[in-house]
């Protein structure tokens, strides 16, 4: 488990946390926007990821798929954007 947001909870930000598998290399990111953020759009930096591998992160919600070395997604981070008051969930599975 890796916070990637503020430790504190308001109703101006965004909690986003990390659930990481190390050892079988997949794991997921949990992004919920609160009613008060006025950003539409956050940037996190995942923990863990194996810098060589290729990960495909995947919404199953939408069906929208990200392939991303674990290098780069740990350097320019992983961009969330959504209205006020809605989370998403990305899973994420090294190849």
């Amino acid at each position: 488990y890796h916070p990637l947001s503020a430790l504190h909870y308001s109703p101006k930000d965004w909690v986003v946390r990390q659930f990481d598998r190390p050892e079988q290399g997949c794991g997921f990111i949990q992004a919920i926007r609160l009613p008060q953020a006025p950003e539409d759009r956050i940037v996190v930096h995942p923990k863990g990821l194996r810098s060589e591998a290729v990960y495909v992160f995947t919404n199953p919600e939408t069906g929208a798929k990200r392939k991303l070395r674990g290098a780069e997604v740990m350097r320019d981070g992983f961009a969330f954007a959504q209205p006020k008051r809605q989370g998403s969930i990305w899973f994420y599975q090294a190849k």
